[in-house]
This record gives structure tokens, sequence and C-alpha cells, in this order.
């Protein structure tokens, strides 16, 4: 009886590592897939941020060079339109603080594996029977 058993452990054991590589496989490549979705959203946002950091400095100089001009003073106006860039970068802060929060939580947690509803198996794998 104990010889019959060993090529039935031996297949058991065989489909287990096998199982076990697929897996291992799977998660890499799942692994792969949402760093790469993530570099990429990560490089787009630093693209789109440097351009409105660009941008913000543009209009901020203009609008310390009018200032200065209607001040009269040039350290006045510099002064206040630095000042400027404290609640501006507290409310950007704020708004894209949840926002890039949010995107990294559902993107790890996005994965369809997860949230596939489950069919009630007999032994052996197969299907129930309908009825």
């Amino acid at each position: 009886m104990g010889n019959e058993q060993e090529p039935n452990l031996q297949t058991l054991y065989k489909q287990v590592i096998e199982h076990l590589e697929t897996r291992w496989e799977y998660y890499s490549l799942s692994l792969v897939e949402k760093m790469a979705a993530g570099s990429a959203a990560a490089a787009g946002m630093l693209t789109v941020a440097g351009f409105g950091m660009i941008v913000l400095f543009f209009l901020l100089m203009g609008f310390a060079f009018w200032l200065s001009e209607r001040l009269g003073s040039n350290a006045a106006g510099f002064s206040l339109s630095g000042l400027m860039v404290i609640p501006i970068g507290a409310l950007v802060f704020w708004w894209i603080r949840p926002f890039i929060r949010d995107m990294i939580i559902n993107n790890t947690l996005n994965d369809e594996h997860f949230y596939k509803p489950r069919k009630n198996r007999q032994p052996g794998g197969t299907p129930p029977a309908e009825d």
C-alpha cells in the first residue's frame, strides 16, 4: 500500500511546486506591472509639476516687478510676492496629497485576482453540478 501512494505523493509534490512557481511568477509580473504604472504616473506628475512651477515662477517674478514699482521698493515687492508662495504651496499640498494617496492605494489594491468571486468547487477542482 505504501508503494502505491508514493507516485501519487510525488505527483502531488510536483503539482504543488509547479503551482507555487506559477504563483510566484504571477505576483512578480503583477508587481512589475504596478511599478511600471506607478513610475509612469509619477513621471507624468513630475513633468506637469515642473511646468507648473516654471509658470508660477515667471508669474510671481512679473508680479514682484509690478509690485516693486507700485511700492517704490524692490525689497518690499519681492518680499511680498515671495510670501505669496507660502499659501499657494500649502493649498497645493493639501489639495494634491489626498489625490496621490488615493491613487497609490487604488493602484495597489486594484487587482482583479483578489476581487473575483469564487464559485463553490467540489473536490478535484470540478465546478458544482447544475440542477
